[in-house]
Formats: structure tokens, C-alpha cells, sequence
């Protein structure tokens, strides 16, 4: 009876930290799928303050000029997204220090225009930041019309704000 109640406890426990790991991994990917949404209405509708909207406080004072950033990207993708390509896929970087959590997402996703233009998205976003709470929202936001592969690591092209990567954002091979 003893070990029937062991290993009913054990299960438990196992259940409780899958069932924690999903619940958390769940708003990851709901946030995640919350922004892939708002970019397309945003440039599909021309609305600049929607997008803006998304933005945390902290990029929006760092970066250049937010109108002419939109403006790059609206001429770059234009306001005809007819599908989208999201496999969920993201990546996190949760960091805990004294109790204060910031958890830092990354991911990307295609678009394709009525043109049948496909262009890559790439952002990254705070969802947990108990710091400092003007970091919560998105940080970057960038786009270009060829692979990924061919550009420098994302660490070496961090901006905060809309980035429309370039030809000279390619690495050198």
C-alpha cells in the first residue's frame, strides 16, 4: 500500500511540472502568435500607431525615427500580406536574479504578398521583464526578402525598433 502511494505521489509531482512547463510555454507561443496577428493587421490596415502599440517604451526612445522606420517597412513589404507562415517555433532566454525575471523571446515567421513576394520577420520581444517594465513589448522588429542564412547572427544585428536588413547586413562568407 505504501509504494502504491509512492508512486501515485511521484506521478503527481510528474503530471504538476508538465502540466507548470506547458502552462508557461502556452503564453510564450499565444504572445508569440498575438504579435504575428498584430504586424499583419497593422501593415495590411497602413496603421502605423497599431504597430507602435506593440513596441515596448525603451526601443521607441532608443531608436531612430519611428515614422520613417515604418515607412521603410511599408515600402519594403508593402500592405498586402495574403498568408503568413508561422510554425510556433520560438526561442527563450529567461533570466532570474534575486527573484527580478526577464525572459526574452525570439522568433520568426514568412510572409508572402499578393505580389507573391515572401519576405522573413524576425522579432524579438519581452514578455517578463519585473526590472524594469518599460522593456515589456516588442524590442525588434525586422524583415528582408532573402534567407536568413546569408545575414550576420542576430546577436550582431540587435537594434531596437523596425529594421529592414540591407544587402551590407550579409556576412561575409
Amino acid at each position: 500500500m505504501s509504494k502504491m502511494i509512492s508512486v501515485l505521489a511521484i506521478i503527481l509531482v510528474f503530471l504538476s511540472s508538465c502540466n507548470e512547463t506547458g502552462k508557461i510555454d502556452m503564453e510564450e507561443h499565444k504572445y508569440a502568435q498575438y504579435l504575428v496577428d498584430e504586424f499583419i493587421e497593422s501593415l495590411n490596415n497602413q496603421d502605423k500607431e497599431r504597430l507602435e502599440t506593440l513596441f515596448s517604451k525603451n526601443p521607441l526612445d532608443n531608436s531612430d525615427d519611428f515614422n520613417n522606420q515604418f515607412n521603410a517597412l511599408n515600402e519594403c513589404i508593402g500592405d498586402s500580406i495574403v498568408s503568413y507562415d508561422f510554425d510556433g517555433c520560438l526561442a527563450t532566454s529567461m533570466s532570474v536574479d534575486y527573484g527580478d525575471k526577464t525572459n526574452m523571446i525570439r522568433f520568426g515567421f514568412m510572409v508572402t504578398t499578393s505580389e507573391n513576394e515572401t519576405y522573413n520577420v524576425f522579432i524579438i520581444a519581452y514578455n517578463i521583464d519585473t526590472v524594469n517594465e518599460d522593456n515589456l513589448g516588442v524590442y525588434m522588429l525586422e524583415t528582408a526578402n532573402s534567407d536568413y542564412h546569408y545575414y550576420k547572427s542576430w546577436q550582431e544585428r540587435m537594434t531596437p525598433g523596425i529594421v529592414v536588413l540591407k544587402s551590407e547586413d550579409i556576412a561575409s562568407i
